[in-house]
């Protein structure tokens, strides 16, 4: 901690943190980039509002106050740890500047009293939070009070059940038309796939759900072609731009044969159309116009031709023209060059739209075909799983989203209840909060019908959107792009915006190869962005001098990438292929 360390109740903070911490009268977003030290902020901020007097818009000695302060956290391990912190904070305040102290009886009453309460603190997960509303409002709600929270393995037991008996029940009947068209995907995909294929189908069924409601009046076959037309457009910058494509086309270029084999065609057609396939890009980035990009397109999937052969429906295989080509070099020179091959055909097929190995063309009706028989099975298996929640008297997460977000859309007297008895939301990890998440949150932040206008001093987010997980719990890092632009709008300062960019966990050399890898990586300020994109935030050394002046250093000291190959097979997990590869870079 530097000169400028600002003191709040014997902790020190940056001045960021601090302002973070004490500034209780506005709604804030916090920017904290990993090791910057927001889960002191957020302890911190929590025991603020406890102990600063009413009058200066805190809670301190109002009878229901660990009530009026809602702290969500993205996991239970997280809860649990800041409820510890808290109570940490508490009892050193106590021991440090209370305990002894005549004059101070009615405080150390006070913190006494939030020690002896803090187990009831509303610290919790966001579906705990739900949770404690259902069961608070069970009649409200219509809602049997004996029901279950379903997590973990009960809730994959479930899934499995409703999926095998599905399976099972489509196979008891032969003549039934999705008889034929499990066959079919079966046929495709296999038995294992299908049944994980169907299981995150049923993880996103609200995400499937949304999908089919919005394109309901739709053909389902022109929305599949325009998005497999978009992923391709996509995809050709993605794998053109891949740096490891272009160090393999240029060792490629190496190689050379003394015949016309048909191996030696491929790669030599896959050298031709490369550069032609860069122009094409350029061409339709500068002009924008529809025959370049039809012209790039073209390209494209003459391109692919080279790795799958459209006409014959299969996989392009050059390794036996490969042994019969005489080349330069022997077998060797063979050999190194089939592996340029299969590693261009893996980069490429990486980045464009794929089903079972085989690129996606617009020109393809099967993606349509395949994905109407998978909603046909994931809407059985959707029912079948209702069923069985129903039976068991389960809820799961989404269904404690879904019903708090039908309640507060269908019982404002709720909504404004909850309002008044809520002075301070504070959400931790905001960059994984899903829309779902956020309509139940926003009711209780807003000062309106319309739920549009935030109340000022009622709203504290904490999040880094890079680290944002998209698509894990449908978390949605534009809720976190857009929340930031309401409560920053129309303030020029930007000083409800607080960037907490000095590290703390790390050593220089990391972080400074940290900026210079991922300001390469993400948009520049002055480059245009879609609401997916985030733009990077150089992260500051911040550990004090002492330390520093302790680390004896290298000056041949550097960092190292690891690269991490994956196969398919169930013989180890990817942290044992991970484990594996540092251990054989110690040895």
């Amino acid at each position: 901690m530097t000169k400028e360390a600002i003191e709040v109740r014997g902790m020190k903070f940056t001045p960021d943190q601090a302002r973070a911490v004490k500034t209780l009268d506005q709604n804030l977003t916090i920017n904290a980039g990993a090791g910057s030290g927001k889960t002191r902020v957020l302890t911190e901020r929590y025991l603020d509002i406890l102990l600063t007097p009413q009058s200066q818009g805190g809670l301190m000695y109002k009878e229901d106050a660990l009530d009026r302060i809602v702290a969500i956290t993205f996991t239970k391990k997280a809860a649990a740890e800041m409820k510890d912190r808290i109570r940490e904070r508490l009892t050193e305040y106590l021991a440090n500047n209370l305990i002894d102290s005549k004059e101070n009886q009615e405080e150390r009453d006070w913190v006494f009293k939030l020690l002896d309460n803090l187990s009831k603190a509303k610290i919790s997960t966001i579906h705990s939070f739900c949770s404690d509303i259902i069961r608070n409002n069970l009649f409200e709600l219509g809602i049997k009070a004996d029901f279950s929270i379903m997590e973990g393995l009960e809730e994959k037991e479930l899934q499995d059940e409703a999926i095998s008996t599905v399976l099972e029940e489509i196979i008891n009947e032969p003549e039934d038309r999705l008889y034929k068209e499990l066959e079919e995907v079966t046929y495709l995909y296999g038995k294992r796939k299908l049944f994980k294929m169907l299981k995150e189908m049923l993880d996103n069924r609200e995400g499937i759900e949304n999908f089919l409601a919005e394109n309901k009046s739709k053909d389902l076959h022109k929305v599949i072609n325009k998005t497999v037309y978009d992923q391709n457009l996509k995809g050709i910058g993605d794998y053109l731009n891949d740096q490891e494509l272009n160090e393999v086309m240029k060792e490629l270029e190496g190689f050379i044969s003394k015949n016309e084999s048909r191996g030696v065609k491929v790669i030599k057609g896959i050298l031709n159309d490369y550069p032609e396939l860069i122009s094409a890009l350029n061409l339709y980035r500068e002009s924008g116009k529809q025959e370049a990009e039809n012209e790039l397109l073209n390209l494209h999937f003459k391109f692919l031709n080279y790795f799958y052969d459209f006409d014959k429906d299969k996989e392009v295989k050059i390794g036996r023209a490969m042994v019969a080509a005489d080349w330069e070099g022997g077998n060797e020179v063979k050999k190194a060059a089939y592996r340029k091959f299969e590693t261009i055909k893996k980069i490429v097929f990486d980045k464009v739209p794929t089903v079972n190995d085989k690129p996606l063309i617009i020109s393809d009706e099967r993606p349509a075909e395949i994905l109407d028989i998978l909603l046909r099975l994931h809407k059985q298996v959707a029912k079948r799983y209702e069923t069985l929640k129903e039976r068991e008297g389960y809820l799961d997460y989404l269904d404690l989203e879904k019903r708090v977000v039908s309640a507060f859309s269908n019982n404002y007297d709720l909504v404004e209840r909850l309002r008044r008895q809520i002075d301070f939301i504070m959400v931790d990890e905001f960059q994984d909060t899903n829309q779902t998440q956020w309509d139940i949150i926003r009711p209780l932040v807003t000062q309106d019908n319309d739920y549009k206008q935030l109340e000022e001093g009622k709203l504290f987010i904490v999040g880094d959107p890079k680290q944002s997980i998209y698509g894990f719990r449908r978390a949605d890092v534009r809720i976190f792009n857009e929340v930031t632009r309401q409560i920053t709008d129309n303030n020029i300062d930007n000083e409800k915006l607080v960037k907490l960019r000095k590290n703390f966990r790390s050593n220089k050399e990391i972080i400074d190869f940290i900026n210079y890898l991922f300001n390469d990586i993400f948009p520049k300020d002055d480059e245009e962005t879609s609401d997916y994109d985030v733009k990077y935030q150089d992260l500051t050394f911040g550990r004090n001098n002492k330390y520093e002046a302790k680390v004896d250093r290298d000056p041949d000291s550097h960092i190292e990438l690891l690269l991490t190959q994956y196969f398919n097979d169930d013989e180890y997990s990817s942290a044992e292929y991970e484990a594996e590869l540092i251990a054989n870079k110690i040895e």
